[in-house]
């Protein structure tokens, strides 16, 4: 791999750490591959979609995902993962799991450095984007890797979905800013989030790998993109196609439909707007509310991370911090009641700096089970006519 300047804080992240803090729990590999099985047909994608097709994942991390890919029997599967200690946990899985065939190439480069003479039938990037700089480029080049009418898969994240995990990181700054090393600062974390972690039926993920994911390196300040921002990203080179978790619909007679991506993408632009504030809590399905209301929020959620961006790095004070979590609790006041006490508990934690711990893992039950609606999956169809 070449000494380029990397646009993407996750990979300086592990990189400068040696870690691939992606692992699963892998119980059952016939449960594992049902799971995503079902997540894929919620993006209109079904197994035979996959078979004897050229499929590129791109940042497949530790590979869990990727032997569900192999599984279904492509014609051929790239894995371009930049971090070494990555490729090293594929090698390992595919040989543990028998997938290794001569179908399936580990590529160890950054997407940068990365080009095909052949494009793609199916283009994947799960949980890399919001990590990204420059999310523009990073989009453009997916983009140019595919066939027309190939789909595209990216995973979203912004200030609204990521927040209870973007304040759980400002939390874990304090409870780890006199902790000099990694692996101190990783007990900690899992002391204090562990009981969280517990409360999500399903997670997967080994705690170590979530706290080092999660709660430390500058990625965080990057969760700047929603649904409706991918669309506008990728402009008039992709139709939406589906999402998970599945929350846009269409009424309109297929005669009718839009044939231009940016007007017929802009239906689901306006929806999204409608409903945003049901990323904010897991929990929480409310129904659709002035977008004015769904606009303002967002400005709080991204003032928030603006806000501790500033304290950690510029040496602003924190208050700021607590005054964009104030103004988020009234612009949701009365929607929720777990979105009321979550907010609460967290005004409490920051207003008494009550940073142990014990005290965050035990003492704040209704924050404990808080989470957002995290990332989204969501496909996209190329359009044949911008080639």
């Amino acid at each position: 791999m070449s000494d380029i300047k990397y646009n993407n804080d996750f990979l300086e992240h592990y990189t400068k750490n040696k870690i691939s803090p992606v692992r699963q729990n892998i119980v059952s590999l016939e449960n594992h591959f049902l799971v995503r099985k079902a997540l894929y047909r919620t993006l209109g994608l079904l197994p035979a979609n996959f078979n004897g097709k050229r499929i590129l994942e791109v940042g497949p991390g530790s590979g869990y995902n990727s032997l569900y890919f192999a599984s279904l029997e492509p014609s051929q599967l790239v894995l371009l993962e930049p971090n070494p200690v990555g490729v090293t946990h594929i090698n390992n899985l595919f040989e543990t799991y028998k997938m290794h065939s001569e179908k399936v190439v580990i590529e160890n480069l950054v997407l940068e450095e990365y080009s095909s003479a052949e494009p793609y039938d199916i283009v994947i990037c799960e949980g890399l984007l919001p990590g990204m700089r420059d999310k523009q480029a990073f989009l453009d080049k997916l983009g140019s890797l595919l066939k027309p009418d190939g789909v595209l898969i990216v995973t979203t994240s912004d200030e609204v979905s990521m927040f209870f995990e973007i304040i759980r990181y400002f939390i874990a700054q304090k409870l780890t800013e006199h902790v000099s090393t990694f692996e101190e600062k990783i007990e900690i974390l899992v002391n204090s989030f562990g009981s969280h972690l517990d409360t999500l039926k399903g997670f997967g993920r080994l705690k170590e790998d979530w706290c080092a994911d999660s709660l430390l390196g500058n990625a965080v300040y990057n969760y700047d993109i929603s649904m409706k921002d991918c669309m506008n990203y990728l402009g008039n080179k992709f139709y939406f196609y589906n999402s998970s978790p599945s929350v846009l619909t269409d009424y309109i007679w297929f005669k009718q439909q839009e044939l231009d991506p940016i007007k017929y993408n802009e239906k689901f632009s306006e929806q999204f707007e409608l409903i945003h504030h049901n990323f904010f809590h897991y929990q929480a399905i409310l129904p659709e509310r002035d977008p004015e209301k769904n606009r303002q929020l967002e400005i709080h959620c991204a003032g928030l991370l603006e806000a501790m961006r500033k304290h950690f790095h510029e040496g602003q004070p924190d208050t700021n911090v607590l005054n964009e979590l104030k103004n988020i609790h009234e612009n949701l006041l009365n929607l929720s009641p777990v979105i009321d006490d979550s907010l609460k508990e967290l005004i409490q934690i920051l207003e008494g700096k009550k940073y142990s711990p014990e005290l965050i893992s035990k003492s704040f039950p209704a924050f404990a089970s808080s989470f957002g609606k995290g990332q989204q999956y969501v496909s996209f169809v190329k359009n044949r006519e911008t080639i």
